[in-house]
């Protein structure tokens, strides 16, 4: 029995185009199941700035209403130098404050 050599090649380099197309077939498909993956895991981050930002709205929105009636007649006060600091009164608040 006379063995083709040109055969046995030929035979080997169809084997190793088949095993190419396998890999690339099984590369595809990894490739596909990643995309999905990642399509269906729904992610935010946010930057440091943008966390910063919404901590600061938060403790806005949390913050009482600013009276303007009695902002305007301190102002006025100040102003025309009649307003008198009440220190006992400074120094009873910041004590409470700092749990002194």
């Amino acid at each position: 029995m006379k063995v083709d050599k040109n055969a046995i090649n030929q035979v080997n380099a169809n084997q190793a185009d088949m095993l190419t197309q396998v890999d690339s077939s099984k590369a595809a498909r990894t490739q596909a199941q990643q995309a999905e993956n990642l399509g269906s895991k729904d992610r935010t981050t946010l930057s440091r700035e943008a966390q910063l930002l919404s901590r600061a709205m938060a403790a806005f929105e949390g913050a009482p209403e600013v009276r303007s009636e009695k902002v305007e007649a301190l102002r006025a006060q100040i102003l025309s130098g009649e307003y008198k600091i009440p220190y006992d009164e400074l120094a009873r608040r910041l004590s409470l404050k700092l749990g002194l």
